[in-house]
């Protein structure tokens, strides 16, 4: 009677194997219904801009976009800050584009071919707060390309953040 098991060696893993799987997925089911979370939708890697000059005029900041990947990019996001150590989060209004955006949003009228050069002229008036910004100190911009059959943007991972001095472009 000493050496009678109720279960043998090779069935207890068999079982304990089948319960860790057993929670496993009730756990991520769970965890799925919770975060409710929808697959990223991504730029192609290898898709990116650069700021290849900015000037800061009384009542807009003009910025020169260089497109330095391989891909097509349909527009930008800016952001501001008027303090070197403040994250950008103040969007201006764009001048020159043939779309009506969002405030920030820059779409090119055609999209940026990887090579060329387009320029963006933004406003000093954030519609928001309906305030002239005086001094821009930090600037971020994110690019996006259009999703042909939604229409909407995706933005891509590459985030560009610069720290410009001296751009004064609002009469205090």
């Amino acid at each position: 009677m000493k050496n009678k098991k109720a279960v043998s060696l090779m069935i207890s893993y068999v079982i304990l194997i089948a319960i860790a799987v057993t929670m496993s997925i009730t756990v991520f089911v769970w965890l799925r219904t919770i975060a409710n979370i929808e697959p990223v939708k991504s730029c192609q890697e290898g898709t990116s801009i650069i700021i290849s000059d900015y000037q800061c005029n009384i009542g807009k900041f003009n910025l020169t976009i260089k497109n330095n990947g391989r891909f097509n990019v349909n527009g930008f996001i800016l952001t501001i800050s008027d303090n070197v150590e403040r994250e950008p989060i103040i969007r201006l209004t764009p001048f020159n584009t043939n779309e009506i955006t969002k405030e920030g949003y820059f779409i090119f009228n055609d999209s940026l071919k990887p090579g060329k050069i387009n320029e963006a002229i933004f406003s000093n008036k954030n519609q928001n707060t309906n305030k002239n910004i005086e001094f821009i100190k930090n600037i971020k911009i994110q690019s996006f390309i259009m999703n042909k059959e939604t229409n909407e943007k995706i933005l891509c991972e590459d985030i560009i953040k610069q720290k410009i001095e001296d751009c004064k472009i609002s009469n205090p």
